[in-house]
């Protein structure tokens, strides 16, 4: 059978092959001429495509074959079918069968958020930590246990390649010389297990001398770092006991771990006072450079049309920026939602995280502190995996909404800990800001895709002319 028949006999039968789509599959508008067509649940399958393509897409309901799309289109066959079958590619479509997303194999890990202390310098308005006027730190026991507990868990299980560790308060740096001796070692004996241990400070930014800035940049320690918005945005919250507003103090103390290259990312809790601000905090972030992840505060009720009016004029101050170089997937992050690597498991939490309090006691998640039942603590004989996985009961079920809505690998239900009837109570700002991330994604990439594509042309005009 030569060769030609037998292309020419694939061709006939493909003709015929009725075409089905991604029933979780979306579209986001980039601008008048150009679309995205993605799985949400599939972290690549984001597809760039022309409006006129985007209309051939939207014909696809299962029952056409792929003759019939290509007679629709009023294009050429061969142009059809490169794109029907980039669309295969990615699982956004398949011929006769629908296609069904491929689940990513996920590198082991523990993730612990680990409250060493009390002691805090700040009276922030939304602080959900109950029990912060009692000054108490970690004491050396439960710091020795956590060490056991860790180098246990690595032992009973060869598969775990990574040891998440975020040290909180409290201030973390108001017991700097306290604990930074016993993290160094927990960092040496993690790795010397060829464990990565990836170690965070959580910080208000408003402690910092030499001192630190040297132990956090030689042993590859990362900060995250609170701001809530520039000048009085951020003062509206974020005051020192006395009252007095923190912006100053945390702004020069970030310029000096910038310039020491300290690695660090913000972390903005919005809340009803100040997300008026959030444009010009967004503008700042992406001026410096700095990468910035927006939480919307849990516990008190939110005005959503605000949220949603604020947000806005962020994404809009995003897209422009986009153009002039912004990496937006790689600086931007809103918290809650696992957008760039699409997973059920938002936090982890009850999973393969949980939270130690002062006493050694574990708990589903740090906001339980003073308030929740704990799951277990570590001076159990029960491995620390196995307590965390305790918290498994506080997922529970996702609403019928959040079974059907095509954002539920990414959203989750969001923090299981403020659900409602099994959903988010800011459900309508997610699905209004979800499209707008991916759209802003895709701008991204788009904006790449034609930089790329003119430096070729003009290699090629430069070569041609000489």
């Amino acid at each position: 059978m030569s060769i030609l028949y037998k292309n020419l006999n694939k061709e006939k039968i493909m003709k015929k092959m009725v075409v089905k789509k991604n029933k979780k599959a979306i579209s986001v508008k980039i601008d008048d001429r150009f679309y995205a067509i993605l799985d949400p649940s599939l972290k690549y399958s984001m597809r760039i495509v022309l409006k006129e393509q985007l209309e051939l897409f939207n014909q696809i309901d299962g029952k056409k074959s792929v003759e019939e799309l290509v007679e629709l289109s009023k294009k050429d066959k061969k142009l059809v079918m490169q794109f029907l079958m980039a669309l295969k590619e990615v699982d956004l479509i398949d011929f006769d069968k629908t296609p069904k997303a491929k689940e990513t194999k996920k590198i082991k890990h523990l993730n612990l958020w680990i409250h060493m202390t009390d002691k805090c310098n700040l009276r922030c308005k939304y602080c959900y930590v109950s029990t912060l006027d009692t000054y108490k730190t970690m004491s050396k026991e439960v710091l020795d246990r956590i060490e056991y507990k860790l180098i246990e868990a690595i032992e009973k299980d060869k598969e775990l390649s990574m040891i998440h560790l975020k040290l909180s308060g409290g201030e973390i740096f108001s017991k700097f010389d306290y604990w930074k001796d016993i993290v160094k070692r927990w960092k040496h004996l993690i790795e010397e297990r060829k464990v990565v241990a990836s170690i965070v400070c959580l910080s208000n930014m408003t402690i910092l001398n030499e001192k630190i800035i040297s132990y956090l940049k030689q042993n590859n320690i990362s900060v995250g770092v609170s701001l809530d918005g520039v000048g009085e945005f951020h003062d509206r919250n974020r005051v020192f006991i006395n009252q007095k507003g923190t912006f100053k103090k945390v702004i020069e103390n970030l310029e000096k771990l910038e310039k020491n290259g300290v690695k660090f990312s913000i972390s903005t809790t919005v809340t009803n006072e100040s997300v008026e601000g959030l444009g010009a905090l967004t503008r700042f972030l992406i001026k410096k450079g700095y990468p910035f992840r927006y939480t919307n505060v849990k516990g008190e009720p939110l005005d959503i049309d605000k949220l949603n009016r604020y947000y806005d004029i962020s994404f809009e101050i995003m897209k422009n920026s986009i153009e002039d170089g912004f990496r937006f997937s790689n600086l931007y992050n809103q918290c809650d939602l696992t957008i760039h690597n699409p997973d059920k498991d938002i936090c982890g939490m009850g999973k393969f995280g949980g939270a130690i309090y002062l006493d050694g006691k574990v708990y589903f998640c740090h906001t339980h502190f003073g308030r929740g039942e704990p799951l277990g603590d570590i001076f159990e004989d029960e491995p620390l995996p196995k307590i965390i996985k305790r918290g498994e009961k506080y997922w529970g079920e996702l609403s019928e909404d959040c079974k059907k809505c095509p954002y539920e690998i990414v959203c989750a239900g969001a923090c299981p800990v403020y659900r409602v009837n099994g959903k988010s109570p800011i459900c309508e700002f997610y699905k209004n800001n979800i499209p707008k991330i991916y759209s802003l994604i895709a701008k991204e990439n788009l904006t790449k895709a034609l930089k790329k594509k003119r430096k070729i042309n003009k290699k090629i005009t430069i070569r041609e002319s000489n």
